[in-house]
């Protein structure tokens, strides 16, 4: 059938055509359906700060707010396990990890809320590849399939 890609900073989104016809209420009814780790990642990191992100200048009408983007530089990458084909390459000393608190769990979003820029952290994150599903208004099953990057770890390192 028809796929049309809707791209994001770091992801992007298939659907099928039905699915575009959702409103904001039907697309709140998804519910998950498999989760599968692509990879996963354990690190020393010192925090960055929060940054505006490039959502803005993406090709799309109405353009979309920017989204506050936690970052953190690697300084020490203690796991790294790649289990799908597709996952995330290793963070590596001094590369970045960015991601926006509010997609985060409570946990995470009250971690983050505790940090001060040039605090270093135990991050653990997953790439995973989340498949979505729900009615459709025609009956059919609306599927979503897109990555996720969860994180999994965040507290201050001794």
């Amino acid at each position: 059938g028809c796929v049309s890609r809707i791209a994001g900073p770091c992801a992007s989104t298939l659907l099928t055509r039905s699915c575009s016809k959702l409103t904001m209420a039907d697309q709140g009814a998804m519910v998950e359906v498999a989760r599968d780790l692509l990879a996963r990642q354990l690190a020393i990191a010192t925090y960055k700060g929060l940054e505006k992100g490039r959502e803005p200048m993406l090709m799309i009408y109405p353009p979309l707010p920017a989204k506050d983007w936690a970052t953190f530089e690697v300084v020490d990458a203690l796991e790294y396990e790649k289990t799908g084909e597709y996952g995330d390459d290793k963070v590596d000393v001094g590369g970045l990890f960015s991601f926006v608190a509010r997609e985060q769990s409570a946990e995470v979003q009250q971690a983050l809320a505790g940090l001060a820029e040039g605090d270093r952290v135990k991050i653990g994150w997953n790439h995973d590849y989340v498949t979505m599903e729900s009615p459709s208004p025609d009956g059919q099953t609306c599927s979503q399939k897109m990555p996720a990057r969860p994180v999994t770890l965040l507290e201050k390192a001794a």
